[in-house]
């Protein structure tokens, strides 16, 4: 898929601004370089043009399944350190683990909560809750954050499906940033899915 980017150049930094509407991205250039202009930069300095990149969303999404399927696999042989790899590493509430099991809704935030989390179940339970293999991925416009739907490893709880958030670390690699285990057609509504654009 053929997408049009917006590229403003000032001593080697870029802006980049995504759009397929080629009046819109002029609209966006001029409202950037109002902003730049504030910060007392030389219009004449700066250099924009328009250029196109190829996003291969059928290749993203093959990567996405291998992510999981690393990730299923070192916990399959019961390696936390290994499945924490998979996820991205960031101390903040918006990297977090919704179990939905015994009739009670909990949720576990931040990497490191989540692999305290998994090493405390391995040891009292012997498993954890996995996400499966991806039945339905959405992946965003510019192919960093992406969502997954399918069903779990194992049930857990009662629970039997996942719907998974992903987002690329800065190596440009897909890392699990949140994971939702529900039961039935519904989930909790604690993640926006995201549709592939069609473009």
């Amino acid at each position: 898929m053929t997408l049009k980017l917006l590229e403003v150049e000032n001593d080697n930094q870029f802006t980049f601004m995504l759009d397929n509407n080629y009046h819109m991205l002029l609209l966006v250039a001029e409202l950037i370089i109002s902003n730049l202009l504030l910060l007392n930069l030389d219009r004449k300095l700066l250099k924009i043009k328009i250029v196109q990149v190829e996003i291969d969303f059928v290749a993203e999404a093959e990567q996405i399944s291998q992510t999981l399927s690393a990730h299923a696999a070192a916990h399959s042989s019961r390696d936390i350190d290994e499945a924490m790899k998979y996820w991205l590493r960031l101390e903040k509430p918006e990297v977090f683990m919704a179990q939905h099991g015994w009739g009670a809704l909990m949720t576990i935030e931040k990497w490191s909560g989540i692999k305290v989390s998994f090493e405390q179940t391995q040891k009292k339970i012997g498993r954890n809750p996995i996400p499966g293999l991806a039945e339905q991925v959405g992946i965003d416009s510019r192919a960093k954050n992406a969502t997954v739907r399918g069903k779990m490893v194992q049930n857990w709880g009662g629970a039997t499906s996942y719907l998974a958030t992903l987002r690329k670390d800065k190596g440009e690699k897909w890392k699990i940033r949140a994971v939702d285990f529900y039961n039935g057609a519904e989930d909790h509504k604690l993640i926006k899915e995201i549709k592939t654009p069609i473009l």
